[in-house]
């Protein structure tokens, strides 16, 4: 590994600077920030523990790479302990900073050789201290009991008695192949963090807790939807957010399966989770393993991309039903929009064919937009060219829309 580019994490700056870290120990804030690793590195990058962090040697010998993923990391741990926008340059600085394998040698106690080869048997050292994210946490199981019971309740509440802190929209999704709505998007109209507490600063990942408890809320609101498509005669899917926050950790990620589990077999068939928050140089490896999770309890699983330059070199097919994309906002000429909106459709294509999945497109705002993804194969289209959000949702009406000869764009109803 001698050569590889390799950076250092201070976490003892965290610790003596992070409010709600107050009485953590080292190892217990190495367990918080495991599974944000996971998310972050490949499966060729190692990482090591030290006295005051721990060391990222990264396989591929890119140093710009390198740097950017060192500084996505730790973007994103920052962001986790202080909240976004709440961290500052410097404090980046501290955390993060270039290293080297020598310096990572020296303070686990090896003597490099001429060749860069460790000695005197500390090849058996290094090994013992590889710091392997733990598969289960600390916490008892009490504690877990607890935490999957309040899920319960939380969910029970939204789906009987709906929050008047936080209200769920739905957005109609149009199949541009049956030409009909087809399913709805679930979303909150506005950030759902006031609807829960900040989450237990005793545990683990009081903010994972958080994020977890938003995200069965949001399932709640999502089988009431289903429930009144149901109820009306009618048929739709519905997605729902899950964050990457609440499937980094085992903890949260069992119990939103268990959730699921939970949900009438009725309405479950019609649920569809959606992972949203990735980042957009995030690992895809763990992701294949949340939507195998989430297909044991129902069929129907979507991805959203942040962006189109993900790496899909490295993992295989996920198992994921669709991916879906925001279409881009931007300036210029009408001409100038379906070209870009042509490219990221194209790209968007081509992974989901790889895929063996089905793209969605949402932000839609035009007719000359859905016409032109629905040739090039954009399966689910959604935006205001379709309709806008509602509390409930409407009706699934075909829809159709055609060119007439003077290039203007029509829809009917029916």
């Amino acid at each position: 590994m001698v050569g590889n580019p390799t950076y250092f994490f201070d976490t003892s700056f965290l610790l003596a600077n992070v409010a709600s870290l107050a009485g953590w120990n080292q190892s217990r804030l190495e367990a918080a920030i495991d599974p944000r690793l996971d998310t972050a590195l490949s499966r060729a990058d190692v990482h090591f523990s030290a006295e005051n962090g721990f060391y990222v040697v990264f396989a591929s010998p890119n140093v710009t790479a390198a740097h950017d993923k060192a500084m996505t990391i730790c973007a994103d741990i920052l962001r986790h302990f202080y909240g976004d926008g709440k961290y500052s340059p410097e404090h980046a600085a501290k955390v993060c900073r270039l290293s080297s394998v020598q310096s990572l040698a020296e303070d686990l106690g090896l003597t490099l050789g001429p060749t860069g080869t460790n000695q005197a048997g500390a090849a058996a050292a290094v090994v013992e201290r590889v710091h392997t994210p733990a598969t289960e946490e600390t916490e008892g199981e009490d504690d877990k009991e607890a935490f999957k019971r309040e899920l319960t309740d939380l969910f029970h509440a939204q789906l009987n008695a709906p929050s008047d802190i936080t209200k769920f929209l739905f957005t109609p999704c149009w199949d541009s192949k049956k030409e009909q709505i087809t399913s709805f998007a679930c979303d909150a109209s506005a950030p759902a963090a006031d609807a829960v507490t900040n989450g237990d600063s005793k545990v683990a990942f009081p903010q994972a807790e958080a994020r977890c408890k938003i995200d069965i809320i949001s399932l709640g609101a999502a089988t009431t939807g289903v429930r009144h498509i149901i109820a009306r005669g009618d048929v739709a899917l519905v997605s729902v957010p899950v964050h990457v926050e609440t499937l980094s950790w085992a903890k949260t990620r069992n119990a939103y399966l268990d959730m699921l589990r939970q949900i009438d077999a009725r309405f479950l068939a019609f649920l569809a989770p959606r992972v949203v928050g990735l980042d957009a140089g995030a690992n895809l490896n763990p992701v294949a393993q949340w939507i195998a999770g989430i297909r044991r309890r129902t069929r129907w699983s979507f991805v959203h991309l942040p962006n189109l330059h993900l790496d899909f070199s490295r993992v295989g097919v996920l198992g994921a039903t669709g991916f879906t994309l925001a279409a881009p906002s931007l300036s210029g000429s009408k001409q100038a929009r379906l070209k870009a909106l042509s490219d990221e459709a194209g790209r968007l294509k081509r992974i989901c064919s790889a895929q063996n999945a089905i793209a969605c497109v949402n932000n839609v705002a035009s007719s000359q937009e859905l016409l032109q993804l629905s040739c090039q194969g954009v399966r689910i289209i959604a935006g205001p060219v379709i309709g806008r959000p509602a509390e409930l949702p409407g009706p699934t009406q075909r829809l159709s829309f055609s060119e007439g000869p003077d290039q203007a764009i029509t829809a009917a109803a029916s």
